[in-house]
């Protein structure tokens, strides 16, 4: 069970850091997407703008059309109110000269009929001539022509002109209707982009909290202090600084090494000693040891051994991570301390007089430094505490399945025992511990062997608490804890099945049976007897 923990521990390291490599690659991953719809949030706001440009392009272009309709149709009624108005005006003067010329005509005498014939065919022809021959109506007549003709030609405009605004107002229409949906589309994939920003804020903030806080562990670990100590030895201008900060950090780098170095240590002689119990267990047993439990002791060993041997690497991965955190420690006091030089030189050639002649010599820096303790410092030494942590753990862990009972022991079945086989252990030795049947002095144990046996049973029945049971080998807390509790359950787990209650049946019919039959039959015995009396 030990190793089996120990096995489901180191598991569960490898999976955090599998999650925690995801999760980094996820924000770059995020970071990137981010960009990208930034970028297309840029695109969509462009298309946006161009789309309520065109939208307004549409609507002057329709403003501007139903204003040239509108004046055309008014020239039109103007100009055609005009000709009317100029075609009654004529047609009053032609009245009116027809008026006149009948009454002169009336007027003239007749000297006799021939010649009144004669004046009469002349008159007429007068009267056709001057109308037919007159040069003014002639003009209104062409005038007229015209006038018909461009009102023709007008109404002609003002029919195409009608089809044209109504085909350009479909065609607007049907333009304003499909920038409005695309209008909505771009406002809708803008807020699926905002909310979908918002979430990426979120995690990025939340991932940001969690790399603060590594930071804040990092901070707080020895070379922190280390860092510290250069920053107050800067400010005070020691000439010893490389020495002091070389010393400090050496002597934070072994109390570190010495406290991971005595926990693996530890841990590893504690799972040596696991070890050699288990041997020395399967060398003693006896014959009449199992298979399986051979094979299970034989399976502890195996996972505790590789236990040790990924101890092992993690503690050397541990101490490589150290190394590369102390030699980027280093480094950042060299460089801290070779700024402090610099500085120091540039203040003492600041107070110095410069002569006009004097050519000052600036100092090139060409040297590679190496980059001062950041985010991998942080995160190894994260790893290293996360470590600690678990081997911790793992230790209590292996301390509490150490000292836990067997729930299998105490009911004296094996691990692959079924549940049909534990209800009848659990019976019968529910039927010999209990107090009722023992005698008084042994009651105390007997309750107290009772109560372990319904907890046994308790776990290993329920199929969910069984498992977890076999896997981790660590029963939960929520126990019977008395005697009546366990009482109560055993009492209520007994169930009551139809051949019991056929078996009562014919126990209970076969008691009474036969006094209710003697009883009725000695009846009509002494009836009878009665009767010859008489």
């Amino acid at each position: 069970m030990a190793a089996r923990a120990g096995l489901i521990l180191l598991e569960k390291n490898a999976a955090l850091e599998v999650n925690v490599e995801l999760l980094s690659t996820e924000l770059r991953r995020y970071e990137v997407q981010h960009r990208e719809l930034q970028m297309e949030v840029q695109s969509l706001r462009d298309q946006h703008k161009a789309a309520v440009l065109e939208v307004q392009a549409a609507h002057k272009e329709v403003k501007v059309l139903q204003s040239s309709h509108r004046k055309e149709r008014a020239a039109w009624h103007s100009s055609e109110e005009a000709s009317q108005q100029q075609l009654r005006s004529l047609a009053s003067e032609l009245r009116a000269q027809q008026q006149l010329h009948q009454n002169s005509s009336s007027t003239t005498p007749l000297p006799h009929e021939s010649q009144n014939n004669a004046d009469f065919a002349k008159p007429s022809s007068s009267d056709d001539d001057p109308l037919s021959e007159d040069p003014r109506v002639t003009l209104l007549q062409t005038e007229n022509d015209l006038l018909q003709t461009h009102l023709s030609q007008v109404l002609l405009e003002l029919s195409q002109l009608q089809v044209t605004w109504s085909q350009s107002s479909y065609a607007s229409n049907q333009r304003i209707q499909a920038l409005e949906h695309d209008l909505h589309k771009l406002t809708r994939e803008n807020k699926l982009l905002k909310d979908e920003q918002a979430e990426e804020r979120e995690l990025i903030d939340s991932l940001r909290t969690i790399c603060h806080t590594y930071k804040k562990i990092a901070d707080a670990r020895p070379f922190a202090a280390s860092t510290c100590l250069d920053e107050n030895n800067q400010e005070c201008h020691d000439p010893d600084q490389g020495e002091s900060l070389g010393s400090s950090s050496s002597e934070a780098t072994d109390a570190v090494e010495s406290s991971m170095h005595e926990d693996v240590m530890h841990m590893n002689t504690a799972l040596e000693r696991r070890v050699r119990e288990l041997e020395v267990q399967v060398a003693t047993s006896t014959p009449t040891v199992s298979e399986e439990h051979a094979v299970y002791i034989e399976e502890q060993l195996m996972g505790t051994r590789e236990a040790l041997k990924h101890t092992k690497q993690q503690w050397v991965a541990a101490v490589a991570a150290k190394k590369e955190a102390l030699a980027c420690t280093a480094a950042a006091h060299e460089e801290l301390a070779r700024m402090q030089e610099v500085f120091e030189s540039m203040q003492k050639g600041a107070t110095k007089p410069h002569d006009e002649d004097e050519h000052v010599d600036w100092m090139e820096d060409t040297v590679v430094h190496p980059a001062p303790p950041g985010w991998i410092a942080a995160v190894s030494l994260w790893m290293l505490m996360m470590f600690q942590m678990k081997v911790l753990l793992m230790i209590v862990l292996l301390a509490v399945v150490a000292w836990a009972e067997d729930l299998y022991e105490i009911l004296g079945a094996s691990s692959g025992a079924t549940s049909q086989d534990l209800k009848r252990i659990y019976r019968k030795l529910s039927l010999k511990y209990h107090p009722d049947k023992v005698a008084s002095e042994e009651r105390d144990s007997a309750q107290a062997k009772f109560l372990k046996i319904a907890n046994a049973y308790r776990v290993l029945s329920d199929p969910a608490r069984r498992e977890k049971y076999d896997l981790y080998g660590i029963a939960d807390d929520e126990g019977f804890k008395n005697f009546d509790e366990a009482f109560k359950h055993a009492r209520d787990s007994v169930e009551d099945t139809p051949l019991n209650w056929i078996i009562l049946i014919i126990i209970v019919s076969a008691s009474v049976g036969p006094i209710l039959y003697f009883k009725f039959k000695a009846k009509p015995k002494a009836v009878n007897n009665a009767r010859r009396e008489v």
